[in-house]
């Protein structure tokens, strides 16, 4: 199970300092909360743990991988902004797609059984373009969820849900997190999801944690 650990990470763009001297160490099987206010970090703190970018200073390590400079993390599902779907193809085409390309795939019931929790029709063959932003939500956690990740980092996972898919996803981490030590990093504004589901959660500000 990966071993988060960030020493002195500092992050620069186009002049701004996005993270500053981060020095964070999370233990592998834990639900990671990450909370603060727009354009305080955290989709950046989550980018540096995926290995999304290089760091301007200081390392990341995941699992003893250092990741940045084109090293990604190991073995992990991420939803964070611009993930990557095909438009023109169905939810359940774009997950095949992806379960496909998987070291650890799941069977086409597994699959479907994926989307029929999160209130998605297995059968439904209209392209993303035309689904709500709550049904391209739901088929971006199916993606970051369904093939065994040992890390996940969620951006907003609650974004656009309903209710009833909220507690879906809530369900989903805990199954995941006690039956298989799956460690998660969720950052959101969603207050009550953070305290019910999280064993720790951190406070971001202005690139620092606070």
């Amino acid at each position: 199970m990966p071993k988060i650990i960030l020493q002195d990470y500092t992050k620069t763009l186009r002049g701004k300092t996005v993270l500053d001297h981060i020095d964070l160490t999370l233990e592998s099987g834990g639900i990671y909360g990450l909370a603060g206010q727009n354009g305080c970090g955290k989709t950046m703190l989550l980018r540096a743990i995926a290995g999304l970018m290089t760091p301007t200073a200081g390392t990341a390590t995941v699992g003893g991988t250092r990741v940045g400079n084109g090293v990604y993390a190991p073995h992990v599902g991420l939803v964070i902004e611009n993930v990557f779907l095909y438009e023109y193809l169905s939810g359940r085409q774009n997950l095949q797609m992806l379960n496909d390309l998987s070291d650890h795939k799941i069977g086409d019931g597994e699959l479907d059984g994926w989307l029929t929790r999160f209130g998605l029709d297995p059968a439904d063959r209209r392209p993303m373009k035309k689904y709500s932003l709550g049904m391209c939500q739901k088929v971006s956690l199916i993606q970051a969820l369904m093939n065994q990740p040992e890390l996940v980092l969620l951006d907003e996972p609650t974004n656009a849900l309903d209710d009833d898919s909220v507690q879906v996803l809530e369900e989903e981490i805990l199954r995941m997190n006690r039956k298989a030590g799956t460690t998660f990093v969720i950052a959101s504004h969603d207050r009550a999801t953070l305290e019910h589901l999280c064993t720790k959660i951190l406070r971001m500000e202005a690139g620092h944690l606070a």
